[in-house]
């Protein structure tokens, strides 16, 4: 290839970079780029997920637990209340479970489907922080991660479902340095509901609600004054115990004390 030829595809790449990065005007072309993008991870991991996946020991605990909630029966394993793992991944499993899939495929379909919504938030969340540009690469490089990419086609983690929701409320966490006073509570309220969910998802996710109220007080405090921001935190905070407190008075019911999470008596699974 000679060198006009390469200066031309140097610049024909350029010309094509710059359309598809720009920030205006290119909204229709991004948001193909990330369908198609979307598209190609999912059927990988489906093709992936079918030659090599398998439910592994926690997602058979994960894929009972929502059998139990599909047939009405609730958080049960064996038939006996389950407080070890999180309820959250059994309750998105049991509907496809529901639908005629089998116990396995329904608890990989899920996961499936917020890894890539994961790749999409990345996309946005990047473009919230710094660019367009920074958006659709960080969703490119996250897409081609081998290690995400392989957790998500061949083992059911309720970390996909976790990541997903901390990454909505870190979302709308950013928008609180923008948004007016009026709009405060709503992209408070989504952003610790999300939290909470996340929580419901993966228990350590419950420790996240002081920092995030931490940020919510100092960015309110500074835009729209100390009875602003202290509303708000107090807001976040009932939010936050409102999402959380059925699982939390199940806990109780079952163990007899308050706790985030039945980790502690984990040995009772092989007992």
């Amino acid at each position: 290839m000679n060198q006009h030829s390469l200066y031309g595809l140097k610049k024909f790449g350029y010309d094509l970079e710059m359309y598809f990065l720009k920030e205006k005007g290119s909204s229709l072309l991004s948001a193909c780029g990330l369908a198609a993008l979307a598209l190609c991870v999912g059927l990988s991991a489906y093709r992936i997920g079918n030659t090599f996946g398998s439910i592994g020991t926690d997602g058979v605990f994960y894929a009972l637990m929502a059998k139990s909630i599909a047939t009405g029966d609730g958080l049960l394993v064996y038939g006996v209340p389950h407080t070890i793992y999180s309820p959250l991944l059994p309750v998105l499993i049991a509907p496809f479970y529901l639908l005629g899939f089998s116990l396995e495929n329904s608890a990989h379909i899920p996961i499936v489907l917020f890894a890539l919504a994961i790749i999409v938030g990345t996309y946005w969340l990047g473009l919230k922080l710094h660019s367009k540009k920074a958006g659709i690469l960080s969703a490119l490089f996250l897409a081609v991660n081998g290690v995400f990419f392989w957790a998500a086609s061949t083992s059911p983690s309720p970390q996909f479902v976790a990541g997903f929701f901390s990454l909505i409320s870190m979302l709308f966490l950013c928008r609180l340095t923008t948004v007016e006073a009026r709009k405060l509570p709503r992209n408070v309220g989504v952003a610790v509901i999300s939290l909470a969910l996340a929580y419901l998802a993966r228990p350590e996710y419950f420790f996240l609600i002081f920092p995030v109220l931490t940020w919510t007080f100092v960015i309110a405090r500074h835009l729209h004054g100390i009875v602003t921001a202290t509303k708000s935190v107090l807001f976040g905070l009932l939010m936050f115990l409102s999402t959380c407190a059925p699982y939390l008075l199940y806990l109780h019911d079952q163990l007899g004390y308050w706790t985030i999470s039945g980790r502690g008596n984990e040995l009772s699974v092989i007992v």
